[in-house]
């Protein structure tokens, strides 16, 4: 589990590859505020069968940023770029939590470079049922500003409630609480976060162009973005399936264990 650096764009992105001649490649985003550590309990089997390429998307995890990357648009611009540098003409994408809007645009604009989607645990329309702490970091640019000076503590919190089942190791937790521990670089993330109402709501508007196979899945006892947005989702995508994680949390992903990568593979295999 190998962790490798790419320059791309000018920014040094942090990434994780597993290649695996002739097998599907499987792209995957970091959650928030993790990074593409989020994929530790999963990689070895994932491996096993397919080539991945997990990536900390500019500005969050280890992977530089830069003001005008942070959105779910321009994000899905730089996947686009990604891709291309790995010469990967096109995959099956995950995409947990902040990643969910990036795979919904990307495969709104690229959909012949999409394969299939698993999405799950974050925002992908306006206005998203979220909990009231994320909702004033949408709309609030002073509130924001102050939450960036506290980015160690906002990991530390979202970690103990966003889990039911699972307990990430030390070296994880440690990695979450640093990458958000600078204030200037926090910031950053929250700018992110600040973009989705214009954002969500071009995306919501093209859910019913999103043509190739989706699955989405959702923690059951998700705290901070609702299970009826799994619903909402499902509803307005023309292909959606939908799967809800019983027990799970916000990071359903790792509380499900053996569940998720079962369910991964039957949708990509069935798509």
């Amino acid at each position: 589990m190998e962790n490798q650096f790419a320059r791309i764009d000018s920014i040094q992105v942090r990434y994780r590859q597993s290649a695996r001649k002739g097998a599907p490649v499987v792209v995957m985003t970091n959650a928030w505020p993790q990074s593409l550590r989020c994929w530790d309990s999963h990689w070895s089997d994932l491996a096993s069968e397919y080539h991945l390429l997990a990536y900390d998307m500019p500005g969050f995890g280890l992977s530089e940023g830069k003001k005008e990357l942070m959105s779910p648009s321009a994000q899905s611009d730089f996947l686009l770029r990604l891709v291309d540098h790995f010469e990967i003409q096109s995959f099956y994408g995950i995409g947990p939590d902040v990643g969910l809007p990036v795979m919904l645009s990307f495969a709104e604009k690229y959909p012949e470079r999409i394969e299939g989607l698993t999405i799950f645990n974050g925002p992908g329309f306006y206005p998203p049922d979220v909990s009231w702490e994320l909702g004033i970091l949408f709309h609030s640019r002073v509130v924001r500003a102050v939450t960036a000076y506290f980015g160690r503590a906002f990991a530390r919190v979202a970690m103990a409630r966003g889990y039911r089942n699972f307990q990430p190791e030390p070296s994880a937790l440690a990695e979450y609480e640093t990458i958000n521990r600078d204030p200037a670089r926090f910031r950053l993330t929250l700018d992110f976060l600040g973009s989705y109402p214009a954002e969500l709501a071009h995306i919501g508007e093209n859910l019913d162009k999103i043509a190739g196979p989706v699955q989405v899945l959702w923690g059951e006892k998700d705290p901070f973005l609702s299970v009826r947005n799994a619903h909402r989702l499902a509803e307005r995508i023309p292909s959606a399936q939908l799967r809800i994680l019983k027990g799970c949390g916000h990071f359903a992903h790792e509380d499900a264990g053996p569940e998720f990568t079962e369910l991964v593979r039957s949708h990509q295999q069935s798509g």
